[in-house]
């Protein structure tokens, strides 16, 4: 919605809307459900998460589109502004694609392939991407 709305309004259709909101809803419920975390182990006095490795890609797969689509708008807008707009855009881009591709990597493919040593780093990169954000709402041009 971030990017849908970021600068100016960008016109999604109704349907579309509605599929992100149920597959939202889908991914809601896995995680709410308990299905998504099948137990834990411990290896070398450290406690880990075991989870189900199907509901783990989908839900990766949801993250990573959700992503892509986000900065499909997001390119869309950079190229039609001009200007702070254009300046802010490109912070936005290489803000979120730095965080997003890391925070992916260490919070979702480590865990995925049971690397869950690096869990905790994945989490810095998503701050690290709301701060970036929220920075541009401060900043003065």
């Amino acid at each position: 919605m971030f990017s849908v709305n970021f600068l100016y309004s960008y016109k999604v259709s109704i349907v579309f809307k509605y599929i992100i909101i149920l597959f939202t809803l889908y991914i809601f419920y896995i995680i709410f459900s308990g299905d998504l975390f099948i137990g834990v182990y411990e290896y070398k006095g450290l406690m880990y998460e075991l989870e189900d490795r199907t509901l783990h890609l989908i839900y990766g797969i949801y993250f990573i589109g959700i992503m892509i689509y986000s900065h499909y708008l997001l390119f869309l807008k950079y190229f039609k502004s001009q200007g702070v707009n254009k300046n802010r855009s490109l912070f936005v881009i290489i803000g979120t694609t730095i965080s997003f591709i890391l925070g992916t990597f260490f919070a979702w493919y480590m865990p995925h392939i049971n690397k869950h040593h690096l869990d905790w780093i994945g989490p810095i990169f998503i701050l690290s991407m709301t701060l970036s954000i929220a920075y541009l709402l401060f900043k003065k041009d």
